[in-house]
């Protein structure tokens, strides 16, 4: 399929990863920080004080090869290892010493619970599968799934003492299947329609129920009777306070034509001062892949109040389906296409928007033209034997 990203500059296309608080020299492993820190100056007092039991605890985690993190006291105050740093990100080394929910706020109602019963001594916690859960990692909310159990941790007098959790991140093994998922919902729709309204039923249907890689959708097509005026056939997931916004229909009579299979794939660059039909038509014109800022489409996600993430940009993809006849003769249309169909699409704002979400996006778009142009090979076929 056409990479429709190609030359999208990563500086535009990628959130920004800068922190004013660097990941610390790896020279500097935990085991040094966890013997150097104040822990005076916690609840837990000085380490000389610690039980034995406790220390002992402490070393096998920080030798320890998979990522473990050590909560103590009643306020779970973090210990962790080398191997538990890449998922605390720009948190390292910060989180040493501090309180669980000082850390991870965001997980008060989904992680607090569970950590008090285990610090109680309560039965172990045990995740066989991977769980949602939010948390905000280099200042952005992002969607995390981890799988491990958390168990309490006694002292050597046998009284609960913290909580040990072993950590599996599992988010993109997670995300992949989520992906591949939706894909192949939509590839399946392509042997089952008979025509083209089917296939906008169908999409609807389908990706009404695959949400979790995309905030919304839309479908323009050309119409029957105009190839200049584009209809909107179907949607998912556009805020009912904002359905308003998407025009029913537009026209565009500059077309940018489609020369031998390639086309210009770069960044148009944001259109926030233009209005949707002018951002829609401007797409087909150049034939570029527009990241459109404003006025956001989708319905507002997480939780209220600071946790809200920032509504990420929308891409408007225009794109040819190959499966309508033409008049033009088969010399030109081997060499000259018409971009019949354009894609409104909302990425995930709890997503990280990164060169594997680029290739979802490009494969999304071009397995919904195969769903229409085998419809329409379909009806085209259909006409031919009646006719």
């Amino acid at each position: 399929p056409d990479r429709i990203f190609e030359h999208v500059s990563s500086s535009s296309s990628s959130p920004s990863s800068s922190s004013s608080s660097s990941p610390p020299s790896s020279e500097i492993n935990m085991y040094s920080r966890v013997y150097s820190f104040d822990w005076g100056s916690t609840p837990l007092g000085p380490m000389s004080s610690w039980d034995s039991a406790i220390i002992t605890l402490v070393n096998t985690v920080l030798y320890a090869q998979i990522p473990l993190v050590l909560t103590l006291g009643p306020t779970h105050i973090y210990i962790y290892n080398d191997s538990y740093v890449p998922i605390l990100s720009n948190k390292h080394p910060w989180a040493l010493g501090k309180p669980f929910l000082e850390i991870w706020p965001e997980a008060k109602n989904t992680v607090g619970a569970a950590m008090d019963h285990a610090y109680r001594g309560g039965v172990p916690e045990v995740l066989t599968t991977a769980r949602p859960f939010k948390l905000r990692v280099n200042g952005q909310l992002r969607e995390s799934f981890m799988m491990g159990p958390r168990s309490p941790v006694f002292d050597s007098e046998m009284r609960p003492f913290g909580t040990l959790n072993p950590v599996l991140d599992c988010t993109d093994d997670m995300v992949s299947g989520l992906r591949l998922d939706t894909l192949r919902s939509i590839s399946t729709i392509s042997s089952e329609v008979q025509s083209t309204a089917d296939a906008f039923q169908a999409l609807h249907s389908v990706l009404q129920q695959k949400r979790t890689e995309m905030d919304f959708w839309c479908v323009y097509t050309t119409s029957s009777a105009d190839k200049h005026t584009y209809v909107l056939r179907a949607s998912v997931g556009i805020a009912r306070d904002r359905q308003d916004l998407l025009p029913s229909s537009f026209t565009c009579h500059n077309h940018h034509h489609h020369h031998n299979h390639q086309r210009s794939t770069g960044l148009a660059g944001e259109a926030t001062q233009t209005t949707w039909p002018q951002q829609l038509a401007e797409s087909v014109s150049t034939g570029c892949t527009l990241v459109v800022t404003h006025p956001y489409l989708g319905v507002d996600h997480g939780d209220e109040g600071d946790d809200t993430p920032s509504p990420p940009p929308a891409l408007v993809v225009p794109h040819v389906c190959y499966g309508r006849s033409s008049s033009a003769s088969s010399e030109e249309n081997e060499h000259h296409h018409h971009y019949d169909m354009v894609l409104v699409f909302g990425p995930n704002p709890l997503r990280v928007w990164n060169d594997k979400y680029k290739l979802f996006v490009d494969l999304f778009v071009s397995q919904v033209g195969n769903v229409l142009a085998n419809a329409r090979k379909f009806e085209d076929e259909r006409d031919r034997l009646q006719s």
